[in-house]
Formats: structure tokens, sequence, C-alpha cells
């Protein structure tokens, strides 16, 4: 009787051992790696290509808007290792012709961070001519992680 008993719990072994081996070969044998990425920034920085435009009509108001949402989304960091590998994900994308435009947006929202953060008061009418009341002030850490998230993107 222990014989029989031992011998079915062998064979039990031995199939549930051939279906792991079986799963792991569909799958093709490799445990899928956790992405890095975060949408949240891609979304993020293609809000801010897409937004920030020097030298248009308006584009104070836009590279504030912008700069607002960069400073919003610096309030709540992600991991350092995120952000690196969701801005190299991102600047591979990127056509020429937005790599060509992208120093020149990056200083002009490098200037409006600076600008909503060290004289908030006076950036207050800025912010209400852009509709963006009730946004702000930002914690200095805030534009630090912004200006740092900027200096990356080149």
């Amino acid at each position: 009787m222990k014989r029989t008993v031992f011998r079915i719990f062998l064979l039990l072994m031995l199939v549930l051992a051939l279906g792991l081996i079986l799963m792991l070969a569909l799958r093709g044998g490799e445990a899928e790696e956790p992405t890095l990425t975060s949408p949240a920034l891609t979304a993020l920085l293609n809000r801010l290509r897409d937004g920030v435009q020097p030298g248009t009509a308006g584009s104070s108001l836009k590279a504030a808007g912008a700069a607002a949402d960069l400073l919003d989304w610096a309030e709540d960091p992600i991991p350092q290792e995120n952000i690196d590998a969701t801005v190299a994900e991102w600047l591979a994308a990127q056509s020429a012709e937005a790599r060509q435009r992208l120093p020149e947006q990056r200083d002009a929202l490098h200037g409006m961070v600076v600008e909503l953060t060290t004289s908030y008061e006076d950036a207050a009418g800025l912010l209400a001519d852009a509709g963006l009341t009730g946004r702000g002030p930002w914690s200095e850490a805030a534009a630090e992680r912004a200006i740092a998230l900027l200096e990356q993107l080149s």
C-alpha cells in the first residue's frame, strides 16, 4: 500500500515537472522583465514636446502651462531609474525634427520653471493669463527635479 502511494506521488510530481517545463518552453524559457518606463512621464514629455513652441504667438503662456505640468509631476517623484529609462526610450523615439527643436524648448521650459518657483507671486499673473489659477506654488525640491529632468533631454 505504501509503495502504491509513493508511486502515485512520484507520478504526480513527474507530471507537474513536465507541465512546468512545457510552460517555460512555450514562453520562450525567459521570464519577462518588468518595465522601468513610466507611461505618465512619457505622456508628460509628449505634452512638453508638443506644447512648447518658442517664438510663436502665446508661447510664454503655453510654456507656463507646460512648466506647471512639469512641476506638478515633479512634486511626486518616481525612482531615478524609471526616469532614466523613460527619457532614454522617449528620446530614441523622437524624430530628427523633434530632436532639433528640443534645445530651444528645453531652454524655454527651464526659464519658466525658474520663474514659477523663484518668484511665484510675480508669476501668478502669468499663470492666471494661461488659465492656470490655483496651480502652485511648488517646492524647491520639485523645481530641482524638474530642472534635472530637463537637463536629461539633451
